[in-house]
């Protein structure tokens, strides 16, 4: 098996609990009694499947900021291991998932997720800043095994469209959090010349 690890949380995000779930699926009754999040209450009962998720892969361990928020988390998503801080986390995984959407917060962890060199995916955007990015570079490895961005590029929705003269978009939320979603989607539908 596969142990993954996934790392949170920020304020209005709920991916810890939806990622989590993905590859372990959820307890119903955890769900409607202890995730925040009202949609993801909504949608994990009418679209939660596994059909896409990698096989023999599971969160064994997750870590957050709050131990209360990291069981809460565990306990919807059924996460059998809670870590008492980052390190822990990393020495006990295979892979890890950044799923924060505050890039300006971080970065520290980011390093340290990347001078580990267990694969790593970060959601949607990983750098806010040119001199963050800077440093990122000089410490990535070459041989890391790293992604990162919006998972809107991959859907059916957008792959299908076209390619239009122009484009306008709209972020439902702050653009430092949520942009990322936009841009990876329309630079799918619009792969060459960009203009920015």
């Amino acid at each position: 098996m596969i142990k993954l690890g996934i790392i949170g949380t920020s304020q209005g995000n709920g991916h810890p609990y939806s990622y989590s779930a993905i590859f372990n699926g959820y307890n119903k009754n955890e769900l409607e009694n202890n995730c925040p999040y009202e949609l993801i209450r909504e949608y994990l009962p009418k679209h939660h499947k596994n059909k896409n998720s990698i096989k023999n892969a599971k969160i064994t361990h997750i870590w957050t900021q709050s131990k209360k928020e990291s069981y809460k988390i565990s306990k919807v998503s059924k996460i059998k291991n809670v870590c008492n801080n980052l390190n822990e986390l990393i020495q006990s995984v295979d892979a890890i998932i950044l799923a924060r959407d505050d890039p300006q917060n971080y970065f520290k962890i980011l390093c340290s997720l990347i001078k580990s060199r267990k694969p790593l995916f970060v959601d949607k955007q990983f750098i806010h800043t040119k001199k963050n990015f800077v440093i990122f570079k000089k410490i990535l490895d070459k041989n890391q095994i790293f992604m990162y961005g919006s998972a809107m590029k991959y859907s059916n929705e957008v792959k299908k469209r076209k390619p239009f003269d122009e484009i306008f978009g709209k972020s439902k939320s702050t653009w430092l959090s949520y942009g990322n979603h936009l841009i990876d989607g329309i630079f799918e539908i619009v792969p060459k010349n960009i203009k920015y």
